[in-house]
């Protein structure tokens, strides 16, 4: 395949892709269910000008760790109805070890008809340079297929956030829809960076049948070990919204975390398979296959380990409460939340081990009957 037709090729894909994914974001914006309100309160920015007073809890049973720290802030609203007023506002600290107030702090106030408080500090300047920064490496040192994969990013956040969600809140199938959105993004995001050739095809072959394997374990899993949806912590509030399929939730979950390892999975593996054939154009298919069944047995290893710590690090400080107490390591192991953690860990590491051959034939077949040419 020539370069001006595998151009030709990769924009008709991408506008088909893209066509859907704007299919789907109107529908789910059209079905989405009202959001719940919560009624009376709201939240502004404000700016710490003066720390009024602060005390702490001299009678908490334990003073070096549960100590609370009680401040009494003067705030100047700087958004909403408020804005330009100075107000006293108390901020209620879990402990005394944290991080008090201090006047040109940035806060967010919560609001209501009997109270006013802190809710939190204003965190989102932090968080944007630290996005700015990630980005800024992301272009710089990947150049333009940096910057595909910004691209890519942000086509699978707006599906994730703006087509998952409100339509598995509005009662579809959260299972089926997050294999839809995760196709047609792996479909975009991996179009976008590598165009359309063999590389490509089989890195999104071994993909997408790796996610549906993780899927499949999750879900079979789930069956034998007693964990759904219903067992997630969340699962209390979720239930406010009637149409909501709660069954599903988990193992959509597994679904949109696997996609990343998995992907890189087979993408690291279609790329070495598509160098080595470069080097050695004489190569058998069963040559390269070896080479590409070596690849993926160093990329296996190393994602399986990524994706299994990825789930143990989110969930680090339940694990040190568990095994700061006295808990019989049966019941540890058999805990709702232990267990939706090793089901997610293991099913996504099955994925990327089934990803290995399936991507590493695909590449070998591809590479082997030129399609690139």
């Amino acid at each position: 395949m020539n370069i001006k037709n595998e151009r030709k090729l990769q924009i008709i894909i991408l506008a088909v892709c893209l066509i859907a994914l704007g299919a789907l974001l109107l529908f789910a914006n059209h079905v989405r269910p009202a959001r719940l309100q919560q009624s009376g309160i709201y939240y502004e920015r404000g700016r710490v000008t003066q720390v009024i007073s602060e005390m702490t809890d001299a009678d908490a049973i334990d003073p070096s760790v549960g100590m609370f720290l009680y401040q009494l802030l003067e705030v100047e609203m700087l958004t909403g109805e408020f804005q330009g007023m100075r107000v006293e506002v108390h901020s209620n600290l879990m402990s005394h070890r944290l991080r008090a107030f201090e006047s040109g702090d940035r806060v967010i106030v919560q609001l209501t008809d009997q109270f006013i408080q802190i809710q939190s500090a204003d965190r989102g300047m932090g968080h944007f340079l630290l996005v700015a920064v990630f980005l800024l490496l992301l272009c710089v040192v990947g150049g333009k297929r940096g910057f595909f994969s910004i691209i890519g990013l942000v086509v699978s956040l707006i599906a994730i956030l703006f087509i998952l969600v409100p339509l598995t809140l509005a009662g579809y199938s959260a299972i089926f829809v997050a294999i839809v959105v995760g196709i047609l993004t792996i479909i975009t995001s991996i179009t976008l960076l590598a165009g359309v050739n063999a590389k490509s095809i089989s890195a999104i072959i071994g993909c997408i049948a790796g996610v549906l394997v993780a899927a499949l374990f999750a879900f079979i899993a789930g069956e034998v070990a007693f964990v759904s949806g219903y067992h997630l912590d969340e699962s209390g509030h979720l239930l406010m919204f009637p149409d909501l399929r709660l069954a599903g939730v988990f193992i959509s979950g597994v679904i949109i975390s696997a996609i990343g390892a998995i992907s890189d999975t087979s993408m690291t593996i279609a790329s070495a398979m598509e160098e080595v054939k470069l080097a050695n154009p004489t190569m058998s298919m069963k040559e390269l296959a070896k080479a590409g069944f070596n690849v993926g047995r160093d990329a296996m290893g190393t994602m399986s380990n990524t994706l299994i710590l990825a789930f143990v690090g989110s969930s680090f400080g339940i694990l040190l409460l568990f095994l700061s107490l006295d808990i019989n390591w049966i019941a540890f192991i058999n805990e709702d939340l232990i267990s939706i953690e090793i089901i997610q860990g293991i099913a996504g590491s099955i994925g990327i081990v089934l990803t290995v051959p399936i991507t590493t034939f695909i590449a070998a077949k591809l590479f082997s009957l030129n399609v690139n040419k």
